[in-house]
């Protein structure tokens, strides 16, 4: 299949609650109504969607329309550009009826995050952090390794980038290589790498803006 993810589907206790916490309360946009019996959340990325429970069960098979655990074993992320954003958008959830299940803090990554649970439960971790590119230097195994064994890929991590400008998450020496090709051809200009243990490197963009993603 083509590496490409086009919608994600929320399965809902309640068409119209989970509606009035997304549109109105979250201040996703959309031209849908509950009374279709789905609606359609634009973002600037993947398409977002809430289904009746059921309904979305019953779409998979027969034998889905099982209780949700309380930890299904995936969340949804929404990256900020500026530290003080991940406490405003707790608090915007919280006033919309969600829940703030971790207040933001310091991450071990470097940034600054929370998760708050939507009206169903779904978990939405909100993220702050500066985004880095890795090179191969220090990190120049071709196994992908850093020197003291780790895997090299980047965190997950929020942005400090120019609007508009995606995430990148190279898994590997080459696709790291391709990477830092397209950083050169956006102006950017990569910085002295940083410590070995930490496998990354910092780049600047032509508006000063600091620019890094490391391996794990």
């Amino acid at each position: 299949m083509e590496p490409r993810l086009s919608l994600i589907t929320l399965g809902v206790a309640g068409l119209e609650r989970s509606f009035s916490f997304y549109r109105d309360g979250l201040g996703l946009p959309t031209t849908g109504d509950p009374a279709t019996g789905i609606v359609f959340f634009q973002t600037s990325g993947v398409a977002l969607a809430i289904f009746p429970y059921r309904d979305l069960a019953d779409d998979v098979g027969p034998g889905w329309d099982e209780p949700r655990s309380r930890f299904p074993g995936i969340t949804l992320a929404h990256n900020v550009r500026h530290r003080d954003e991940v406490d405003a958008v707790l608090a915007l959830a919280q006033a919309a009826g969600g829940e703030v299940v971790k207040p933001a803090a310091d991450t071990s990554w470097g940034g600054y995050a929370g998760y708050f649970a939507d009206p169903d439960g779904y978990l939405w971790e909100v993220a702050w952090g500066r985004l880095s590119f890795a090179t191969t230097d220090p990190c120049s195994s071709r196994e992908g390794r850093c020197p003291d064994g780790r895997n090299l890929a980047s965190t997950s991590i929020g942005t400090d980038r120019p609007p508009g400008r995606r995430r990148r998450q190279p898994r590997g020496p080459a696709q790291l290589e391709v990477v830092l090709n397209v950083v050169g051809e956006t102006g950017l200009e990569p910085a002295t790498p940083s410590p070995p243990d930490w496998c990354a490197t910092t780049c600047a963009t032509p508006r000063g803006r600091t620019l890094s993603i490391s391996a794990a």
